[in-house]
């Protein structure tokens, strides 16, 4: 029985596979190439290829030129001024009665016009007093304002000068009074110094008040006339006194004088 070579004819097969397969690869390699080359080709023409568009331009268009306006012939006032109008009878009685309403109504027209010019100019007048009577009136409120102002001005000048002369008469009574203080003093001081004289004195008491401030005035009132009157406190009172002026005919005397300031009694010192 012959035998087969199984070795040989496998060989063989691999062979020829590989052959096809490599000529299919070089079949794909070269359509890559040639369409790769056709590209290239195309597009160095693209290039040189010169893109030309057509744009369309406006064309000016003439100006439409306006034919000349036409000229009027009013040839109707001749015609009419040598036209013959046929006259009727009846028609002239007819159009003289309308001429007759016409001419009232035309009147009545014309008055309501000459009535209605009047009314216009009356409320023009009207509207120029009005306007005429609300400046006056503005005006005299300005200047009542202005009045009222200055009064209100001169007012309050007044009041500071009356407050600067209270002030002043205030410093004034207040430096009176201090100068007659003094001076009551001194007087005091002087009369203490001197000796006791054998004879009995007598002297004033012009009030006995709890209000100091009252004593204080009643004092000053009988400083200002001259009286030496001093205050004597003692527990709540607050007296009033002047002297020792002397004996009982001296004290007398001052006591007269002293009635006519405020009432005094006669007392021993």
């Amino acid at each position: 029985m012959a035998s087969k070579d199984y070795v040989s004819r496998s060989s063989k097969k691999k062979k020829t596979k590989s052959s096809r397969s490599g000529f299919l690869i070089v079949i794909v390699l070269l359509i890559i190439a040639g369409f790769g080359t056709s590209l290239y080709f195309l597009k160095e023409k693209a290039s040189d290829v010169k893109v030309e568009l057509d744009i369309p331009t406006k064309k000016e268009t003439p100006k439409a030129i306006l034919p000349s306006p036409p000229k009027e012939v009013w040839s109707y006032i001749k015609e009419l001024e040598t036209r013959i109008v046929p006259v009727d009878e009846k028609s002239l009685d007819k159009n003289a009665q309308l001429t007759e309403e016409q001419r009232r109504v035309l009147m009545a027209m014309e008055k309501e016009q000459r009535e209605a010019e009047i009314a216009h100019s009356k409320q023009i007048q009207e509207q120029i007093l009005n306007e005429t009577q609300v400046d006056i009136e503005r005006e005299e409120k300005d200047n009542i304002e202005e009045r009222r102002k200055a009064a209100a001005e001169r007012k309050r000048q007044e009041e500071q000068q009356m407050a600067l002369e209270r002030k002043r008469a205030e410093e004034k009574q207040k430096e009176e009074k201090r100068k007659t203080t003094e001076q009551l003093n001194t007087e005091v001081q002087t009369v203490q110094a001197k000796p006791a004289a054998s004879e009995k004195q007598f002297g004033l008491q012009c009030g006995a008040f709890k209000n100091r401030e009252q004593a204080e005035k009643v004092q000053a009132s009988l400083a200002m006339s001259g009286f030496n009157a001093r205050l004597t406190t003692s527990a709540d009172w607050n007296r009033v006194v002047i002297g020792p002026v002397g004996n009982r005919n001296q004290a007398n005397q001052q006591l007269s004088r002293a009635k006519s300031i405020t009432n005094c009694v006669l007392i021993a010192m």
